[in-house]
C-alpha cells in the first residue's frame, strides 16, 4: 500500500491497525484548503491572501479559523471586464457591455455590407428589431447620445486620448459575423470553413478538371510514363538483390549448443554405431 506522504496525517507505520492514513487529532491538512499551513499543520493567521483578485472579483483573506479561504466578495454588477468588451454579472465576466445602457449585444453580418474589422467591434442595437450598430462605425454611433457615451466613457478608463477611436474591439478568437466566423489577432473578421483544408486538398486532386489535365498529360507523354515504370522495375530489382545479399541467413544471436560445437559429431545421415577399430599397428 503506498505510504500518505502528509505530515499533518497518520502514517501508515505509525498505527496501522486504527488510525492509518487518517488526518491527527487537532490539526488540518493542506488538503482541506489553502489556509492550512503545511509546516505547522495550524490555521494560517488571520489577514493572509488566499485568492488573487480578478476582474470581476475581489481578492480574499484566511480568518484564522478555517482551512478553506473565505468567498471573495463580488465586485459590482456593470463593472467592465475583459477588454472593456464584457461586464461582471454575479462575480462572472459573461455580461455584455451593451447592457450597461439597456441595449442589446449584436453582430453586424457580411451581407449588411461592413468590412472585416468593423465586424471584430462591439456592436449594440437599442431592440431586437433595431438596426445594429458597430462600434467601429463613428458616423452612426454620433447619432446615438447613449451609445456615444458609453464608448467615451470606455475610452477614458482606457486613458486615452479623446482623439483616440471610439471603438471597442472584441477579444481574439471572439466570434463574429453572426458566429460564422472568428475575429483573429489583428481583429479581422475570418470565416470558419466547416469542412477544414483537408476537404479542399480532395476537392482539387479528385476533381474532374484535375482528373482530365492528368488524363490528357499521360496520352501526350506516355513514353514518360513507360520509361517511369520501367524505372521502378529496376529500382526494385537493385534494391532486392543488395539486400537480400547483405542479410545473414543465421540469427547472429542465437547460441550454438554444445553438440553443434563438438569436432566428433557425427555427420547428417549416418547411423549411430560402434567405434571403428584403431589403425595403428602394434609392435611387439
Amino acid at each position: 500500500m503506498e505510504e500518505c506522504s502528509d505530515k499533518c496525517c497518520n502514517y501508515q507505520t505509525d498505527n496501522p491497525n486504527k488510525d492509518a492514513c487518517s488526518l491527527k487529532s487537532g490539526v488540518c491538512s493542506p488538503s482541506q484548503g489553502p489556509c492550512c499551513d503545511q509546516n505547522t499543520c495550524g490555521f494560517k493567521k488571520e489577514g493572509i491572501n488566499c485568492s488573487v483578485e480578478t476582474e470581476c472579483k475581489s481578492f480574499s483573506q484566511c480568518n484564522g479559523s478555517q482551512a478553506k479561504c473565505p468567498e471573495p466578495k463580488h465586485k459590482a454588477n456593470m463593472t467592465l471586464c475583459n477588454s472593456f468588451s464584457k461586464t461582471c454579472i454575479n462575480g462572472e465576466c459573461i455580461g455584455s457591455v451593451c447592457s450597461n445602457i439597456s441595449w442589446i449585444e449584436c453582430f453586424v453580418t457580411q451581407d449588411t455590407g461592413p468590412s472585416e474589422d468593423a465586424m471584430c467591434y462591439i456592436s449594440c442595437k437599442q431592440s431586437e428589431t433595431s438596426e445594429c450598430i458597430s462600434s467601429y462605425n463613428t458616423d452612426k454611433v454620433t447619432l446615438y447620445p447613449e451609445f456615444k457615451k458609453l464608448l467615451e466613457t470606455i475610452r477614458s478608463l482606457k486613458n486615452q486620448s479623446t482623439s483616440a477611436a471610439l471603438g471597442v474591439k472584441r477579444p481574439a478568437g471572439s466570434p463574429c459575423n453572426d458566429f460564422k466566423g472568428y475575429c483573429d489577432g489583428f481583429s479581422k473578421c475570418r470565416k470558419v470553413d466547416a469542412e477544414g483544408p483537408f476537404k479542399q486538398l480532395t476537392d482539387l486532386i479528385f476533381s474532374p478538371v484535375t482528373l482530365g489535365n492528368i488524363r490528357s498529360w499521360i496520352e501526350e507523354h506516355w513514353w514518360a510514363v513507360l520509361l517511369m515504370c520501367v524505372g521502378v522495375v529496376v529500382f526494385m530489382g537493385v534494391f532486392i538483390k543488395v539486400f537480400s545479399y547483405n542479410t545473414p541467413s543465421k540469427d547472429p544471436k542465437k547460441k550454438t549448443t554444445r553438440l553443434e560445437n563438438s569436432p566428433h559429431r557425427a555427420p547428417a545421415g549416418s547411423r549411430p554405431g560402434k567405434p571403428k577399430p584403431s589403425q595403428d599397428k602394434v609392435i611387439l
